[in-house]
């Protein structure tokens, strides 16, 4: 077991199988999976996050970090920042700002999440 930036993974965690996803939907049910009440500063209202990803021509997230959030406890951003890096490729995003990709391919996007559907 080792540390990256204060949380504890295992080999296992970090060379699982990624989970590609395929579109919008997909990714707010797998967010919704990630960011439980535990996440939220009043479980009784809404939770509202601005993601921003960098995102490799492979659909590797290369980084994310919240731009803004509502109702979110800003202590926990690493934390899922770090989970959403580890577990997730979203080649479908990158499929959709590729002509916005920097010199090094790499685009960068923002995403809107909420857990109201």
């Amino acid at each position: 077991m080792f540390v990256i930036t204060g949380l504890s993974y295992n080999l296992k965690q970090l060379y699982q199988e990624k989970i590609f996803i395929s579109n919008i939907d997909t990714l707010n049910l797998e967010l919704d999976k990630l960011i439980t009440k535990k996440y939220f500063i009043d479980s009784s209202k809404v939770i509202k996050i601005l993601f921003v990803y960098k995102i490799a021509p492979n659909g590797e997230i290369d980084s994310t970090y919240i731009r803004r959030s509502f109702n979110f406890k800003e202590g926990k951003s690493n934390m899922i920042c770090k989970q959403i890096e580890l577990k997730f490729k979203l080649l479908f995003l990158y499929n959709e700002f590729k002509y916005s990709k920097d010199n090094n391919n790499f685009v960068s996007c923002a995403f809107s999440y909420s857990n109201i559907r």
